[in-house]
């Protein structure tokens, strides 16, 4: 029995490293595709990064409650609540929207985020569309 549960660990720890280094790449090369249209406006790697994090999130939540719910509606209103709450503003932050940074700094439930993610977009503010 606690093999298994170390198993677990270790492969939950290598998906979330696998999700983490994906969504930094991928952050990364639409930072490089950004800066060629628009080459005066401030780097966007974070808000691309936490906008890919938000989508995969949703997805990783809608994959969990699939698993665990008990009924077809808790699927239903699970993954509506998911993709209301992360999804949607997370790929409306990748599009530079100041209306989805507020939904998603909103549903992220994380001092320490509202205030770095402040931080970062103040100085972005009339950047962002």
């Amino acid at each position: 029995m606690q093999e298994t549960n170390a198993v677990t660990t270790i492969l939950t720890f290598f998906c979330i490293v696998i999700i983490v280094i994906g969504g930094v790449m991928f952050a990364r090369h639409l930072e490089k595709i950004r800066k060629q249209t628009q080459p005066n406006h401030r780097p966007f790697t974070w808000g691309y990064f936490c906008g890919i994090e938000a989508i995969v999130g949703a997805a990783v939540i809608i994959l969990w409650v699939i698993y665990a719910a008990t009924s077809i509606f808790s699927v239903v209103v699970g993954g509506m609540v998911a993709i209301a709450m992360w999804g949607i503003p997370g790929y409306f932050v990748t599009q530079r929207k100041k209306w989805a940074w507020l939904v998603l700094l909103l549903f992220s439930f994380n001092p320490i985020i509202w205030v770095a993610n402040a931080l970062y977009i103040k100085d972005r503010w009339t950047e962002l569309q």
